[in-house]
């Protein structure tokens, strides 16, 4: 299961990287696998509806922008300025 951070690498920095459909034979472009709302983790061939979940989970672990993510910091809100007393 991948976390928010991990679906949005791979939505914005692997979209043209590629995993392979077995049953149709060819090699897809993961920006073209249909992800359906309720199960964002699951990722299917547009063609032959074939589960590549497990080829694009596979692809995170060796793809250099997931192996060499670091951890978002998490940066504390501004507090506003107070308010100016006349």
């Amino acid at each position: 299961m991948l976390d928010a951070d991990e679906r949005a690498i791979l939505f914005l920095c692997c979209e043209r990287h590629v995993v392979f459909c077995p049953e149709c034979d060819r090699d897809r472009q993961i920006r073209a696998l249909r992800q359906r709302p309720a199960d964002p983790d699951r990722w299917l061939c547009p063609k032959c509806r074939r589960d590549l979940s497990a080829s694009v989970l596979e692809h995170a672990k060796t793809c250099a922008y997931f192996v060499n993510r670091k951890p978002l910091s998490k940066t504390p809100r501004a507090e506003p300025p107070a308010a100016a007393t006349a």
